[in-house]
């Protein structure tokens, strides 16, 4: 068997007030510190990224970009994203070269407080991300009462890990 290759995706690495690449707190979390921890302690090789790819080539060239991801990769990681464009790329992915895809999933999207500051803008989304959510095989969450409260097909509950 070969190696198993990950790919990480940071997918809240805009910051939205200025629009500049910036490391999220979820991408952090949820993505960056588990997969650090795994690179040490396995013979996995192990990428993260900003995005699938450099932003002006995925926008140029997604086709090339994302295929460079299926042919590459046998897993793709990420936190949760609202983006249509990117798991129809990713359900491709899956049928053509047998990618997994898991989701990091690190809230309770469906039952976010109004004083949230994410309230409005992932109300807008709820829709994308009950798509989105169903679809996808493989989900991780943060705690067991996420996992509970979900009928997703959650796979893993991958607690918070402590900084390096």
């Amino acid at each position: 068997m070969s190696k198993l290759k990950i790919l990480g995706v940071e997918t809240k690495f805009i910051e939205p007030t200025t629009g500049e690449k910036r490391t999220g707190a979820v991408d952090w979390w949820r993505v960056i510190n588990p997969l650090t921890h795994l690179k040490k302690i396995t013979d996995w090789e192990i990428e993260i990224r900003k995005g699938v790819g450099d932003d002006e080539e995925v926008r140029a060239n997604p086709d090339k970009v994302w295929s460079e991801v299926g042919q590459n990769f046998n897993v793709v990681f990420s936190s949760y994203h609202a983006n249509p464009l990117a798991f129809s790329y990713i359900k491709v992915l899956e049928k053509k070269y047998g990618l997994k895809y898991v989701m990091d999933l690190d809230d309770n999207l469906f039952n976010i407080k109004e004083y949230n500051p994410v309230y409005e803008e992932y109300t807008k989304k709820i829709n994308l991300y009950k798509t989105i959510l169903s679809e996808t095989k493989f989900i991780t969450v943060t705690n067991g009462r996420l996992k509970k409260k979900s009928t997703l097909p959650i796979i893993l509950n991958l607690p918070q890990l402590s900084m390096p």
